[in-house]
C-alpha cells in the first residue's frame, strides 16, 4: 500500500492505532467520537503509547516504542482480527441534532451492509447516554425512520 504523501501517519506500516476510553486531557477518542461510528474492540494485545520524544524516533519501525501525543492511544501490532470486534459506538442523535446528514447517510449505509452480512453486533448511541447507562440503538428502526435519507434533507427526519 502506498500513500501519496511520504509523511502519512506515524505508525508506518507495522501498527494500528486505537484509542482506550479513560478519563484524562488530551484524549483522541474525544476527537474521533464525532467523525463516525467507532469500532469497539475486546482482548487485544496493545502497546501502551508515550509522550515521548525519544520514541519518535521509532515511529515508522516495527520496535515497539511507541510515540503519541495523546493520553488514551495504544497500538497493536500488524494487524487487529475481525473476532475482535464487540460492537460499535456513534453519537447518532448528536448527528441528528446538529444537522450532519453527510453522517447519518454514511451510518445508514452502514447499517444496510450489516444487515446485509447478517451482522449482528450491537451499536451504542453514546450521544443518549444517562447515568452510566448508553443507549442500544435499534437498527431496524433507525433504517426505517431514516429512509428519506435516501433521496431527501434532514429535515424529514426530524
Amino acid at each position: 500500500m502506498s500513500f501519496p504523501c511520504p509523511n502519512f501517519g506515524l505508525n508506518g506500516k507495522y501498527y494500528v492505532s486505537i484509542a482506550k476510553d479513560i478519563d484524562g486531557e488530551d484524549r483522541a477518542l474525544t476527537r474521533y467520537k464525532n467523525s463516525g461510528p467507532l469500532v469497539i474492540l475486546d482482548n487485544l494485545k496493545v502497546i501502551k503509547c508515550k509522550k515521548s520524544n525519544f520514541y519518535r524516533l521509532f515511529n515508522r519501525t516495527p520496535l515497539p516504542l511507541r510515540y503519541t501525543a495523546w493520553s488514551d492511544e495504544y497500538q497493536v501490532y500488524d494487524k487487529i482480527s475481525p473476532d475482535k470486534i464487540i460492537g460499535f459506538e456513534c453519537m447518532v442523535y448528536d448527528w441528528a441534532k446538529s444537522g450532519n446528514l453527510f453522517l447519518l447517510k454514511r451510518f445508514r449505509t452502514m447499517l444496510e451492509i450489516m444487515q446485509q452480512l447478517k451482522c449482528e453486533l450491537p451499536i451504542y448511541d453514546y450521544s443518549r447516554e444517562e447515568e452510566n447507562v448508553v443507549h442500544e440503538l435499534d437498527k431496524e428502526a433507525f433504517l426505517e425512520i431514516s429512509k428519506p435519507l435516501k433521496n431527501q434533507g434532514l429535515s424529514s427526519l426530524l
